[in-house]
């Protein structure tokens, strides 16, 4: 057996076939595939069984709707309940093997693998929006796609590098994979085990991102359906009409601001000007500020600012929200320009309108 927690550094070869694997647990992550629900209740009673425990109630949900709201109530009537199989599980399965290093140098993402964490990425904080309260409920290692990097490292290891699993885990190892490939979310506590199935289908843009026009990207067995624009989740009613019908008056009605940043990416600076009160404040170069006042009936009492300007390289018109407190065409493109780097929420927001 190779020993403890060492790093060790991938060559170059082993890189590639270190992304080989991770490839092959990318396609489980992003199968709609369903399994038998005693298939799935198998598994998990074989998994308590190998930490002694008694096989537990396994109750299958048909989206994150539904599971959310049994965990969530199962919270609530056991204040002190917590998911505890996957989690002990996983640190006995990697205790004794190395730590992978492969961060140091960048490794090219295949398409694959750009889709699979661009909808890992996109999808979470989707079903977090639409859920009230999902952020207690989604927590920790519940979504058990979060895996993906963690199962892929692990079955390189032991498969390739030849790393020796101590005997008492090598069930619970197996058990493990067959449940990344047969469920999303589960949530394991003592008595009971939730589980949730994936996704029924989804739709991507061509850069890989969550994305459908005037119907849903993604959808639960239509159950719970799932807008995304570029992969920017919005809500089911803006989300159900085309960008070409959205309407100028959305923006001051919405109070988050990332939802704005994509109304005001879809509607166009142009029908925000003729639609809405705006001011121009300042110009600069190519750069212009407006300030959207409020209207009578505003359920946001404060006024917006959009700075606008045309990329003349790639022939597109660019707007986006900034702060108020901006009065120069100047500061705000440096602060647009900033933002663009070193915000993830304002990533991806400047498209072709």
């Amino acid at each position: 057996m190779k020993s403890h927690r060492e790093k060790i550094f991938l060559s170059e070869q082993q890189k590639i076939i270190w992304m080989e694997y991770m490839e092959k647990w990318v396609k489980y992550f992003l199968s709609t595939n369903r399994y038998p629900s005693a298939s799935i209740a198998e598994t998990v009673t074989l998994l308590y069984k190998s930490k002694d425990l008694k096989p537990p109630k396994v109750i299958h949900c048909e989206s994150p709707l539904d599971f959310s709201g049994i965990v969530k109530s199962l919270k609530c009537f056991e204040a002190n309940l917590k998911n505890i199989i996957i989690d002990s599980s996983f640190v006995e399965i990697t205790e004794n093997l190395p730590i992978v290093n492969v961060r140091e140098k960048k490794i090219p993402k295949t398409d694959l693998t750009t889709l699979g964490l661009n909808v890992r990425n996109q999808l979470h904080p989707g079903i977090q929006n639409q859920i009230q309260e999902s952020e207690f409920i989604f927590s920790g290692t519940i979504n058990i796609r979060s895996w993906l990097g963690r199962i892929s490292t692990t079955d390189f290891l032991v498969t390739h590098m030849g790393y020796v699993l101590d005997p008492k885990v090598k069930d619970e190892w197996e058990l493990l994979q067959h449940l990344f490939k047969c469920c999303e979310y589960i949530f394991d506590a003592e008595q009971v085990c939730v589980v949730s199935n994936f996704h029924n289908f989804r739709k991507v843009d061509s850069n890989s991102h969550l994305h459908a026009i005037a119907s849903p990207a993604v959808s639960y067995s239509e159950i719970m359906d799932l807008y995304f624009h570029h992969g920017y989740w919005l809500p089911a009613e803006y989300g159900r009409f085309p960008p070409s019908e959205w309407k100028a008056e959305w923006i001051r009605q919405e109070s988050r601001e990332d939802v704005r940043q994509v109304l005001i990416q879809g509607i166009g600076i142009q029908k925000i000007l003729d639609s809405l009160n705006c001011r121009k404040v300042d110009s600069w170069k190519e750069y212009t500020l407006f300030e959207i006042m409020p209207g009578q009936i505003a359920p946001i009492p404060i006024n917006l600012k959009v700075l606008s300007w045309r990329d003349v390289e790639n022939d597109k018109s660019i707007a986006v929200e900034v702060p108020l407190y901006l009065d120069r065409s100047k500061q705000a493109a440096l602060w647009a320009e900033r933002a663009s780097f070193h915000l993830k929420k304002f990533r991806g927001y400047w498209i072709s309108l």
